[in-house]
Formats: C-alpha cells, sequence, structure tokens
C-alpha cells in the first residue's frame, strides 16, 4: 500500500472511474463503514458559538460497527429538511457549527466564498474551484469547515509537541486585494454574472499555490499561523505521512520520517502538483486551440466578434484562405473589425496577408480614423 500511495500521490478521481491511492484492497480494509469496526486517529474539541475551538485532544479510537452513517451531500439537505429524518438534529447542529466556524475564519480576514448555486467556492489558498452538481448543497460546506478546523488543530497540536509532520503553508501574493475588499466586490457582482467570472479570473491569477514543509510557517490564505493536510490518509499521500506521524507520537514510538526526508517528500509532492497544474493548462488550451481551429472552417460570418477575434488571432500565423481573407475585408466594410483585429492583420507573420492589412487599413482609416493612436501602439508591441 505504501508503495501504491508514493506512487500516485493521491486518489485519481477519473470520469468513469477512481483510481484509490492505497489500492483497492488496502482502501476498502481502512475506508469507514457501518459493518465493522474501524481504527481512527480521533480530533476531540468543543466548538463555541464564535466558532472557535477549545480543549482540543488528538487521540487513537475505534468506530464500533454501525456506528458510521454513510450521507452524501443530498442526503444532508433532506435531513436538514425533514425534522422526523433521525439525523435531522445532528445535521443542525453540525450546520451551526459550521456556519459558525466560517464566520470565524471571515473575521479572521480569510477569503471564503460559497457560491453553490453557480457550481464554485474559495480553496483554502483563495482560488475559485469548481464544486460538483451532486455535493452543491449545505453539506459541502459542513465537510470543507471541519475538515479546515481539523487540520488546524492537529497543526497546532503537532507545533506545541515538535511532532514531525508536513506543514501547508501558504505565503501572499503582494499584489492581491484583501480578501473583505474582494468580498464586497462578489457580492455587488452577485447579479452579474459576467463580472463575477472576472472576479474569479482574477483570483485564479493572483492565488499563489501552497506548498508542503517539514517546518512551521503560516498559511496566508486561511489566516493560520500553521496548518497541515491530514484528514484525508486514504486519498493524499500527505495526510498519510502526517497521520502516520501522530500516531507514531500517539504510541510513543520513534518519529517514522526525519526532518531531511519530510522535506524531500514534500518537495516532491509540491513538483508533482505543479506538472499537474501544468498539464490541466496545457489540455485546457489545447481544446481551446481545437475550437478555434473548427471556427476557422466553419460559417465564418456566423462568428460573434469574439470568437472571430480568437480565430484570426491563429490564422495570421499561416498564409490567409481566400474565405477568411473575404471575411475579413466584409467585417471591416460594416464596421464589425476591432482594433484587435486590426493590429493581428498588421503583425501577420506571412506577405500573403499585406494587400488584406492594406485594404483593412485604407477601409479604417475612412471610418475610425481615431483609432490611428490605439493600432499604432499596439503594432509597435507586437513587433
Amino acid at each position: 500500500a505504501d508503495e501504491q500511495a508514493f506512487l500516485r500521490g493521491e486518489t485519481r478521481y477519473l470520469r468513469t472511474r477512481t483510481i484509490p491511492m492505497l489500492g483497492p484492497t488496502a482502501e476498502a480494509a481502512a475506508t469507514l463503514t457501518g459493518d465493522e469496526n474501524r481504527t481512527t486517529m480521533c480530533v476531540n474539541a468543543v466548538c463555541g458559538a464564535d466558532g472557535t475551538w477549545r480543549e482540543v485532544d488528538i487521540a487513537r479510537a475505534s468506530v464500533p460497527a454501525g456506528r458510521c452513517v454513510a450521507i452524501d451531500h443530498e442526503s444532508v439537505k433532506a435531513a436538514l429538511d425533514a425534522p422526523r429524518h433521525p439525523l435531522h438534529a445532528t445535521v443542525i447542529a453540525v450546520q451551526d457549527a459550521a456556519h459558525a466556524m466560517l464566520a470565524a475564519r471571515r473575521d479572521a480576514g480569510a477569503l471564503a466564498i460559497y457560491d453553490l448555486s453557480r457550481g464554485w467556492a474559495t480553496s483554502e489558498e483563495g482560488a475559485p474551484v469548481a464544486v460538483a452538481a451532486a455535493e452543491r448543497t449545505v453539506g459541502y460546506l459542513i465537510v470543507q469547515e471541519f475538515m479546515i478546523a481539523a487540520n488546524r488543530a492537529i497543526a497546532y497540536w503537532a507545533a506545541g509537541r515538535g511532532v514531525q509532520i508536513l506543514f501547508r503553508t501558504h505565503r501572499r501574493n503582494p499584489v492581491e486585494d484583501s480578501a473583505s475588499a474582494v468580498f464586497r466586490e462578489f457580492m455587488a457582482a452577485a447579479g452579474d454574472p459576467g463580472l463575477s467570472a472576472q472576479l474569479r479570473e482574477r483570483l485564479s491569477a493572483t492565488a499563489l499555490p501552497a506548498r508542503y514543509e517539514g517546518v512551521v510557517a503560516a498559511h496566508h490564505g486561511l489566516r493560520l499561523a500553521c496548518y497541515t493536510h491530514a484528514t484525508s490518509p486514504l486519498r493524499r499521500l500527505a495526510d498519510l505521512i502526517s497521520q502516520r506521524a501522530v500516531c507514531a507520537y500517539l504510541d510513543r514510538d520513534k518519529p517514522p520520517y526525519t526532518s531531511e526526508q519530510l522535506t524531500l517528500i514534500g518537495d516532491e509532492l509540491d513538483r508533482r502538483a505543479r506538472q499537474r497544474r501544468e498539464n490541466t493548462a496545457a489540455h485546457h488550451k489545447a481544446v481551446a486551440r481545437a475550437g478555434i481551429e473548427s471556427d476557422a472552417t466553419g460559417d465564418l460570418a456566423a462568428l460573434d466578434p469574439a470568437a472571430f477575434t480568437k480565430v484570426l488571432a491563429v490564422v495570421c500565423t499561416r498564409p490567409p484562405q481566400d474565405t477568411l481573407a473575404e471575411e475579413v475585408t466584409a467585417r471591416a466594410k460594416t464596421e464589425r473589425l476591432t482594433i484587435v483585429d486590426v493590429v493581428a492583420l498588421l503583425s501577420a507573420d506571412h506577405t500573403e496577408w499585406r494587400p488584406v492589412a492594406a485594404d483593412v487599413v485604407r477601409i479604417v482609416a475612412e471610418t475610425h480614423p481615431h483609432w490611428s493612436p490605439s493600432v499604432t501602439s499596439g503594432w509597435n508591441q507586437s513587433v
């Protein structure tokens, strides 16, 4: 199981199947179930009305058969809506606690947004992440808030006792705005999908990735002095390593990893995460490029200005086709070209575009003479 965990690093959730990090046999033996006893690491605490945890204690524990109840996100909503549901009181209590913890995090300066109606929320680092359709209920908020609170408790507990675990650290991007200002912007843009999308794009651009380290450092996104990942040992290697270190301490065994080993493991996990981000970006770019190429061979006249601009930016890297050149000229005559389009034509790599560009410049000079400074500036920056 360890070999599988180190090889995969995390559970992979594919469209048609799931590849367990530990392998199917080990995961089945460790997953909580209502049919068999399971050993666990238990985080005990008292959650106050203000959302803060006190009297934190971490210990080994056992969940007896019949004590664990499987419940998905939609079932959480059903339990909340039905006073006679056997879990109604329990779910009400954890919902209230989760909202209190969320309020406490926001008061501390963390950017925490759950826009479940539109299918997204903020990550621990403050970046927007998609929420699966099946998870868009208050159950998602409950899971996230309790997970963050438990990981925080474990991190502070370990730091105070010198337990060598993998800490999750995050630095601030000096150009990002305050969480309260961003939150107000999102509230103001609630009825404007376009503006909301722009704000999410800005968050994606400014939220720096977090790291795994063997020493304590702050987590800026959560506004915490220390933090870790230790609540998901079946699906994430970092959690497995940290739980193993905690359990060794509880059992009075020697630490399973040295500080140097934790540093190497953290660096490797960060490298893999970086590679996944790059692969994802390359995939999305390839998909977008394929869509643009498809548009370039379709009904050009039917493309809106934004789509046509994307097509033109791509096709200007190769000799023009007659249909495209004709569409460019037609759009110039009907004032449907943009400044960006004109700059793309003037900056085209192939000389075959020059006659087309000359015609467009002549037409635009008559219809939009005030474009000259912007076109000239854009062209100078592209050469």
